[in-house]
């Protein structure tokens, strides 16, 4: 004989209230999951954003610091660079001498003005004077390079004057960079030389008692005036 569905609940106990159940704890045991993915989405949102932005942070500093070190080394090749094989592009090539500021770079230079010793220029040498050494204006509040740093428009010489002891180089100019902060430095210092100490190399600073801002002095090899 044939039994109803409704007896067989009733004898096993299980009402239609069962299959809910099972519906509502299937239904419950989802929402657990999306709301475990979605904090576990949202965690690693955090992690990555906070790992990637510590990680372009320093990325950006560096990227910074080459833009410095290739701009100061191209002033330097515009000042003083020397190779008697290759096309005459420098000032030193050029005019015969070392200019006293990075502004004579881009400034029409006269007799009125002085070289690196301290000397006037004489009217020969100005008429030596080609321009463009440098493709940016230069002007005599100096010279913003990059975030950071702003250099001096005086080039500062040492020793200050010649003839000085013998040798291929007399001394060196310095393009001055002031108020640099103190971890710029050494990692100008670090990417220029492979030294952060600024006592060795290119790149000096002062002062060195660790404290900040200091004084970055980039250093060219000269000869005579």
């Amino acid at each position: 004989m044939m039994r109803s569905a409704g007896s067989w609940l009733a004898r096993t106990g299980v009402g239609p209230h069962f299959f809910g159940m099972k519906r509502a704890r299937a239904g419950l045991t989802l929402v657990e999951l999306v709301i475990v993915m979605a904090i576990l989405g949202i965690l690693g949102v955090v992690i990555v954003s906070t790992t990637s932005g510590t990680s372009a942070s320093q990325q950006s500093d560096q990227e910074r610091i080459n833009e410095v070190a290739n701009e100061l080394d191209i002033l330097a090749r515009a000042i003083a660079f020397f190779e008697p094989t290759k096309p005459k592009f420098s000032f030193k090539q050029t005019v015969g001498v070392y200019p006293s500021r990075l502004s004579h770079l881009t400034e029409p230079i006269t007799p009125s003005k002085q070289n690196s010793c301290g000397q006037n220029y004489t009217s020969g040498q100005a008429n030596l004077w080609l321009g463009g050494y440098y493709t940016r204006e230069i002007p005599t509040t100096g010279l913003f390079v990059a975030p950071g740093f702003v250099t001096s428009d005086t080039l500062f010489r040492t020793p200050p004057t010649f003839p000085v002891p013998q040798g291929p180089y007399h001394g060196t100019l310095a393009i001055k960079i002031p108020n640099v902060t103190l971890a710029d430095a050494r990692l100008l210092g670090l990417t220029v030389d492979g030294d952060s100490t600024g006592t060795v190399g290119t790149v000096r600073y002062t002062p060195q008692n660790g404290t900040s801002p200091v004084t970055v002095n980039y250093l060219i090899a000269v000869g005579d005036c």
